[in-house]
Order: structure tokens, then C-alpha cells, then sequence
């Protein structure tokens, strides 16, 4: 019981007053039954002018060890030790701690716990997920958004192999040049340029030339200007013609040079120079290796390389060759 009503007549605020509890749990009375009443001495607490005493103090506890009165030993009064009762010691009820491998309301995952969402599920290609100790959400720096190397352009990819997405020297704001792409899936430009250039040195005629005549201009390693190969006129007879034809735009004036050589019957078998089909220079004979400068306006210009023989007698090795074409500010339409 809180109050006690003692044989004296007074009501004390608290049970421990007068009725001492000892190791046992049992109780001493006070004054027996028939004893004199307490003398001045004896209730020197209720009549002390001592201040402190009685006093309800900062941490809520009376003054001289009178406790709280819930046996919990917090001061709150409540007995379940820590005021909130959910067990988690933090005072706000709501038991929900970040890094405690538990899902608990608004997180997205808990050290390994994803709530059973990977990289995948979360539209990643491949990866590992991981987990942000601090605030409980995914970590997807270890996810995969693409995978180079599979011939597919992938999202943050700029290419995937042959796979250029569309893209060109041209389209990078080139004249022309070959676009590759490097191990990493990004666009390689190193081999793009504002000036065209054609050595031969892969072994054939590209797509970009066109060829016509009775027969067909060929690359060949019997007779090179420099490098490994160049481009000679195919084997024709009397009265034929080979032909190899370029069309280039230019992005301002420049210039298109190039090598030749031929070796024909002179003034008769000759290999012809055209520009938008307008005759620029022609050579016959024993020709060694010159170079030719072609100044050339801005704008979609075509260039043909003719070898013609006439109606009869053949001599020489009876045909032309060309190569290193360059074309300033200049690229493939």
C-alpha cells in the first residue's frame, strides 16, 4: 500500500515511514500497540525547517533516497526501465534500427538482406547488389548495365564490336576517315579526319570506289609507290578501257593528290584524269612514279582514272597504276 494509517492518528505519504522493510520482505512495526505517543524527537522530520527534505528533485526522485516508486530504477515511474517498451533502447517505440539485417518499414534492403531483389530484377544486365549500411537502400555501383564485347549497343555504350549504332567518321563531324571501336565500347576517332586517304594497304578496293570498263581496276604488290600495295588498271585489249571512279565531298577548297605511274605504248595507251567529267591531264609512255595536285572547290566533286588502249599495237606492260589518293578537307558523302 501507498498509505498507511498509523495508531497515532496521522496519515503519512509513505508506507516506508514508520514501517521499516527488512531483507526478508517483512515489515517492523512502528510503536506498538499502547506505547506513548511519539515525542518531538521521534518526528523531527515532519517538524525540521531543513529545506531539502520532502522535496521532489531534478531527476525526480525525493530528496534523502525516496526513490520513484516503480522498482525499475529509470526515474520514469512506469517499471519498464527504458519509457518506450520496444526494446531497442532509443526512447521512440518504433524498434526499427538500419544495419540489422531485418527489413524493417522504408528500408530497401539490410546488409544481406534484399528482400529478395538483385541487380536483374532492378533492370541491371548483371552485377552484385549491395546494400548501404547507413541508410538502407541499394547500393547497384557493383550492377551491371551492359556487357561489352557482344556485337549489341547496350545502354551506355557508344558501340559493341563491328556495332557502331549508326554512327560514322561523318556523323562525328569528320570529313571522312574508318570509325572502329575499342575494347571498352567507346567510338574510336583516331582514324577519322577531315582529309580523305586512300594507301591500298588493305588489300582491296573499298566500296566506296566504283569500277567499270571491260575489266576491272585491281590493288596489286607487283609495282607500289611506297607501302605494300597499290592500284593497277585490269589487262584489256585493243579498243577497251578499265575504270576506277571516287566521289568526295569537300567540307571547304582543298586539294586532291595522288601517285601514277604507266607503262604503254606512247601518245596511244593512256591513262586519263577527269574531274566532274571534265578532262584534267593525261599520260602515256614510259611513266615512272609522279605525283599529281588537283585544287578542287568546296562542294561534291567526282574523280575518274581511265586507262584506255587504242585500236591497235600494245606495249610496256600495257597498263596504269595509282596510289596514296589524298583529298584535303575532304571525306567520303
Amino acid at each position: 500500500m501507498c498509505l498507511a494509517t498509523c495508531s497515532f492518528g496521522l496519515v503519512l505519504a509513505a508506507c516506508n515511514i514508520g514501517d521499516d522493510e527488512t531483507e526478508s520482505g517483512a515489515f517492523t512495526a512502528g510503536p506498538p500497540s499502547g506505547s506513548s505517543a511519539p515525542t518531538s524527537a521521534t518526528n523531527a522530520s515532519a517538524s525540521t525547517d531543513d529545506p531539502t527534505i520532502g522535496e521532489e528533485t531534478s531527476s525526480g526522485t525525493t530528496a534523502g533516497g525516496m526513490g520513484d516508486g516503480d522498482g525499475d530504477g529509470d526515474g520514469d515511474g512506469d517499471g519498464d526501465g527504458d519509457g518506450d517498451g520496444d526494446g531497442d533502447g532509443d526512447g521512440d517505440g518504433d524498434g526499427d534500427v538500419c544495419d540489422n539485417g531485418f527489413l524493417d518499414p522504408g528500408e530497401e534492403c539490410d546488409q544481406t538482406n534484399f528482400g529478395g531483389e538483385t541487380c536483374e530484377s532492378l533492370g541491371f544486365l548483371d552485377g552484385e547488389l549491395a546494400c548501404d549500411s547507413v541508410t538502407c537502400t541499394f547500393d547497384t555501383e557493383l550492377c551491371v548495365s551492359s556487357i561489352c564485347g557482344n556485337d549489341v549497343v547496350e545502354e551506355g555504350e557508344g558501340c559493341d564490336g563491328a556495332e557502331l549504332g549508326g554512327e560514322t567518321c561523318a556523323t562525328q563531324g569528320y570529313s571522312g576517315g574508318a570509325l572502329v571501336c575499342d575494347d571498352s565500347c567507346a567510338l574510336d576517332l583516331s582514324d577519322c579526319s577531315n582529309d580523305f586517304v586512300e594507301d591500298w594497304e588493305e588489300g582491296s578496293i573499298g566500296p566506296e570506289w566504283t569500277l567499270s570498263g571491260n575489266q576491272f581496276w585491281t590493288t596489286t604488290t607487283g609495282d607500289t609507290y611506297q607501302g605494300v600495295y597499290s592500284a593497277q588498271s585490269g589487262t584489256i585489249s585493243d579498243n577497251q578501257v578499265s575504270t576506277i571512279q571516287l566521289t568526295l565531298n569537300f567540307t571547304q577548297s582543298g586539294t586532291l593528290s595522288f601517285w601514277y605511274k604507266v607503262s604503254s605504248e606512247e601518245s596511244y595507251d593512256v591513262l586519263q584524269f577527269y574531274v566532274d567529267n571534265a578532262l584534267q591531264a593525261e599520260w602515256s609512255g614510259d611513266v615512272n612514279w609522279n605525283q599529281r595536285f588537283q585544287n578542287v572547290a568546296a562542294g561534291i566533286h567526282t574523280f575518274r582514272w581511265v586507262y584506255e588502249k587504242d585500236i591497235t599495237i600494245s606495249e610496256g606492260s600495257d597498263r596504269a597504276w595509282i596510289d596514296d589518293i589524298v583529298g584535303t578537307n575532304a571525306g567520303v558523302p
